[in-house]
């Protein structure tokens, strides 16, 4: 029997990478970072930022951390506990969503990475590294990093905040393989296999793409330590058992956050090959951007006459490329063979039969597959080129630095971005749409506005988002109440989910006298989401106004002021609902009176107060109180029609 091979903790030679190449590589990463990334900072939120980091209501009070661990699924971060825990003590540490402490975050998570991308790379190529009588040099190690940390395509998971996604999953990800691979090497090593084990479930706990874990592990060991897959299965069996972890814990949330529910595109359910053959379009731009990055474009949409502009023959070619390297090179070259394996491994859960909602193809999910690549390509150059190899590679850094710095300027402004996206893909209807609302705020430019809103629409009529946005952006003109309750309607009936636009409608049907129809939409919005205080207000509000509902008016209302009890909306609405309720009145008078006492100058209040002396027969305090209204308001109409009849009545002159 063939003696199993030896331990590498006592047969690893000395790596040549010394402290300073560690000092060096960390210097040089934060300063280009910066300089790259630095001037967009402070730009806006865009796309899901808003729900996720805006609108998200987990990460308010870190201190609730059931809550945190739990984000609402409208949020890009539901299913994924550590990444909101990450948007929460941003939240906490800025007091409140401000940018520049998210993208700060992101670029610190960024920054580890390529230490830790060095560091892995350093502890597989450890016997090529070994002093003078190496085969390579430590400074190609420190160029293949930096090659990885400033390719101009992660822009799209550095400065677009909710996609940290990513990052941090690429974070523990990174540290779980060299947990790994540092496991095999010092054997017996308890130490590093729970270091390993912890990494890969804190990684699936981000994203789900680190499923991948275990075989990313067995393809590192297989080409670059163990002879065979049998001989690394019989001597670190524990070690792939301590990634294995990650395949649990997936599955634990998946049952715990319904994880099918996020992933499956509504017509689609569960796998489709119909979708995976349209995936082709998909790798093609990857494989395409990892080797030239440009264009990048923010948001190539999701209807098929905005991605027929990206070649299925291009992802055929490119599959058959890699995937041939990969088959070919694993006999003669496993090491070279490694890379497009691992491109291939951590594209393939967002890239194949499994529909995806959102965003068929997206520029962030290249992130950690990149790093293969970037790894042979920097050390490569580094080897083959000779002396002219640091002219070379100083260049490529050069251009990667001044490309990522362009496209950071396009994040600076909503509205620069969104036309970019649209000049780049002038069939995408959610970037339509986007550019529209960017620009309904810009004095004067309502009317391109609601062009491109409208286009939008035209693009694609079964998007309920689409009818959303524009019934918003047509509210404000009386004349179309009509036609912005047909498109919120239409809205509610494509996605019955869409909170916003069941709660609009509601309103919206209210002010038309449908208060019973209108409570239904807004009893629905409350449903899906109880933590927005406004939705309750505003059903509250409306069924202040349906007697028989008084009740129901008042239990709500309370809750809400309870919660906030500086809402004087509220506590008018619940001064109205009391009117209606047997021995209310008094409650009424006084939430009215409460209400001014804060706000003297509520005409609102004063009226509402003038009624309910009206109604406990006391006319004089009702007329100062409709003269008070009148004092602050003079156009009040109802009340001057109020106080003339009270003073007719009391056979006063008008």
């Amino acid at each position: 029997m063939a003696p199993a091979p030896p331990a590498f903790s006592s047969g690893l030679p000395p790596s040549g990478f010394r402290w300073s190449s560690a000092l060096l590589l960390a210097l040089t990463t934060g300063l280009l970072l910066a300089l790259a990334y630095g001037r967009a900072l402070d730009a806006p939120f865009v796309l899901d930022d808003q729900a996720t980091l805006v609108d998200n209501p987990s990460l308010r009070d870190l201190r609730n951390l059931s809550a945190v661990l739990q984000p609402p699924p409208s949020a890009f971060s539901a299913g994924r506990p550590l990444l909101n825990l990450s948007f929460a003590l941003d939240y906490a540490l800025a007091g409140g969503p401000q940018p520049r402490v998210f993208r700060l975050t992101n670029l610190v998570i960024h920054f580890t990475n390529v230490l830790l991308l060095a560091a892995l790379l350093h502890r597989l190529l450890r016997p090529a590294l070994a002093g003078a009588g190496g085969s390579l040099r430590p400074t190609w190690v420190i160029f293949a990093a930096l090659l990885w940390g400033l390719h101009p395509v992660h822009t799209a998971c550095i400065t677009y905040v909710s996609q940290r996604a990513e990052s941090l999953m690429g974070l523990f990800y990174l540290g779980s393989l060299y947990a790994f691979v540092r496991g095999w090497d010092e054997r017996p090593s308890r130490r590093w296999l729970l270091t390993s084990g912890a990494a890969a479930i804190a990684a699936v706990m981000v994203k789900e793409v680190a499923v991948t874990l275990p075989i990313a592990g067995l393809v590192l060991l297989r080409a670059f330590r163990a002879p065979s897959v049998s001989s690394l299965w019989r001597e670190y069996r524990a070690g792939w058992v301590a990634l294995s972890c990650c395949l649990v814990a997936l599955a634990a949330s998946a049952v715990a956050t319904n994880l099918s529910g996020r992933l499956a595109v509504p017509g689609q359910p569960g796998f489709s090959p119909v979708y995976a053959f349209g995936q082709l379009r998909a790798w093609g731009e990857y494989a395409s951007l990892a080797l030239w990055p440009h264009p990048l474009i923010f948001d190539r949409g999701v209807t098929p006459s905005a991605l027929a502009q990206f070649p299925l023959w291009r992802g055929a070619v490119a599959l058959l490329l890699l995937g041939g390297s990969a088959v070919l090179l694993w006999r003669s070259l496993p090491r070279l063979a490694s890379a497009p394996t691992l491109f291939l491994l951590l594209l393939a859960p967002t890239t194949s039969v499994i529909p995806i909602w959102g965003q068929p193809i997206a520029e962030n999910r290249l992130y950690l597959a990149l790093a293969p690549l970037c790894a042979i390509a920097g050390i490569g150059l580094g080897r083959w080129m000779g002396r002219p190899a640091p002219w070379l590679l100083g260049a490529v850094l050069g251009a990667c630095g001044v490309l990522t710095f362009q496209r950071n300027g396009d994040f600076r402004s909503a509205e620069r971005l969104w036309r970019v996206t649209v000049a780049q893909t002038p069939w995408n209807a959610r970037a339509r749409g986007s550019l529209g609302l960017c620009l309904l705020d810009v004095p004067g430019r309502r009317p391109e506005a609601l062009t491109h809103l409208r286009e939008a629409l035209r693009l694609n009529p079964g998007d309920a988002e689409s009818h959303y946005q524009l019934a918003a952006a047509l509210e404000a003109d009386p004349s179309t109440a009509a036609e912005v309750a047909a498109h919120y309607e239409a809205s509610v009936a494509l996605r019955p989910t869409h909170a916003l636009a069941h709660a609009r409608l509601g309103v919206l049907l209210f002010r038309a006298g449908r208060a019973e129809e209108g409570s239904r939409h807004l009893e629905r919005a409350v449903a899906l989401r109880p933590d927005r205080l406004d939705f309750r207000q505003a059903l509250g509000a409306i069924l202040s106004q349906i007697p028989p509902r008084a009740a129901e008016a008042v239990r709500l209302l309370e809750e809400v002021l309870r919660e906030a009890p500086g809402l004087s909306e509220a506590r008018l609405n619940l001064g109205n609902a009391l009117r209606h309720l047997p021995q209310g009145l008094p409650r009424a008078i006084a939430e009215y009176e409460t209400v001014l006492r804060s706000d003297p100058r509520s005409a609102a209040a004063w009226f509402n107060l003038a009624g309910a002396w009206v109604a406990a027969g006391r006319a004089a305090e009702a007329e100062r109180c409709y003269e008070e209204v009148l004092r602050i308001a003079p156009q009040f109409t109802a009340a001057r029609e109020r106080l003339a009849q009270l003073k007719q009545q009391r056979g006063t002159q008008p």
